[in-house]
């Protein structure tokens, strides 16, 4: 099959920039792999050519005149919090709608799969003839108010009639999500359910020599990891309410803290967490944004992983952790109950429970054997259940049928 992969968000489509943009990287990968015509098409970003071939996969870049080609410097969710971002995103999109409308009547593809809604529901609107090739794939999770389904507030209410997302979704050709619990609460039928994957061979217990830890960051084992950006959304707040119970128990011992993840997003958010942590005795590092070398050693070496996410589509980090042998802490949210096995690879706790979360990683601090077993099971469930490989053939198999017929051509 000849299939596109579109991405519209902050950051270009490669391993180690944002979940989405990784998701999509390690999906088309896999999918050249198996013999498949694959092509992303993405904004033009600063220092990138317009036409690249990495890893079998074919980048074409569009350059627009709005939006910067920055990574990372406008963020949707950010965007919409103030009229000119608001305007800023739906002409940069619009835009790069109309250019990929261009470009679909040049070169016919049999799948065409989005991974954001914007630039696709201006698309299926001025060039309705791709319905039928659409795929979508909403890597958002049911607490995420794209879909409206709290039903509190104003805006819940408007999003629960004009989900950007339910409104892609009723005119695609097929359409997933990430998780058992998002399928059940959305008002629609036939909603796929794949998983994110990880990559088993790249991250492993392994890597804990790939960086020196101690001297690059000053962080020594053992210690608890959190990798998240630092928003209040992660909940990386939560976990330092839970440092600071730990503390007054007495019972850290030669424990340390790390959270990694980028400090730009909220800055003020991360300053104040930076600012709260230094009143701990606790020793916190916080690293910022690591590079994916860093990433892999940080996931290999730790004792803890932790995730106290009020929301999350999938928990991509969660998974990364897992395949490094990791024993897991995080919130029963959304798809992490389906990565995280309560006793057997870790522990679940309620999003905002921060007395919830110090209990159960202070069971961790204390059995060492426990940690072993668990990080044991994880890298097991890794290598059974979320392999690429798996989730690739997963997604060939949801293509619209009349396009599956093809794939014997390539």
């Amino acid at each position: 099959m000849k299939i596109a992969h579109v991405y519209d968000e902050h950051y270009r489509v490669s391993p180690e920039k944002g979940s989405v943009a990784k998701v999509i990287y390690n999906l088309a990968t896999i999918q050249a792999e198996l013999g498949h015509d694959i092509t992303v098409l993405e904004r033009q970003w600063s220092g990138l050519p317009q036409q690249e071939k990495q890893d079998g996969v074919q980048f074409t870049r569009f350059p627009l005149s709005i939006g910067s080609d920055i990574e990372g410097e406008e963020i949707p969710y950010k965007q919409i919090k103030s009229p000119t971002g608001i305007l800023t995103m739906l002409f940069d999109r619009f835009e790069l709608a109309l250019k990929l409308r261009r470009h679909f009547r040049q070169t016919d593809y049999d799948i065409v799969h989005f991974h954001v809604p914007f630039v696709a529901n201006i698309l299926i609107h001025i060039y309705p003839t791709i319905r039928n090739r659409a795929v979508y794939t909403a890597h958002v999770g049911e607490e995420d108010v794209r879909f409206g389904l709290s039903k509190e507030g104003f805006v819940s209410h408007f999003l629960s009639v004009f989900s950007p997302d339910l409104h892609l979704m009723r005119r695609t050709a097929t359409s997933n999500v990430l998780n058992e619990r998002l399928a059940e609460e959305l008002p629609l039928k036939d909603i796929e359910v794949i998983p994110n994957g990880v990559d088993v061979t790249e991250y492993t217990p392994e890597n804990t020599d790939l960086v020196d830890l101690k001297s690059e960051f000053g962080i020594e084992t053992p210690f608890v990891l959190f990798v998240g950006t630092i928003t209040p959304r992660k909940g990386p707040d939560i976990l330092l309410d839970a440092i600071n119970t730990l503390e007054e128990d007495g019972t850290i011992g030669e424990f340390s803290f790390v959270f990694a993840g980028n400090q730009e997003i909220e800055k003020e958010f991360a300053a104040e967490l930076a600012e709260r942590a230094e009143n701990l005795m606790t020793v916190i590092h916080f690293p910022g944004f690591v590079s994916l070398k860093e990433l892999k050693a940080l996931y290999a070496s730790c004792d803890i992983f932790a995730l106290p996410s009020h929301e999350e589509g999938w928990g991509m980090v969660i998974t990364e952790a897992m395949a490094s042998q990791s024993p897991i802490v995080a919130t029963n949210v959304s798809g992490i109950p389906e990565q995280v096995y309560e006793e057997e690879n870790g522990y679940l706790v309620e999003p905002g429970d921060a007395s919830g979360l110090a209990d159960k990683i202070q069971i961790l601090i204390d059995a060492e054997d426990q940690r072993r077993q668990m990080g044991e099971k994880s890298r097991e469930l890794a290598m059974e259940l979320f392999s690429w490989e798996s989730v690739a053939e997963q997604y060939l198999s949801m293509y619209p049928s009349n396009a599956q017929e093809l794939t014997d051509i390539y």
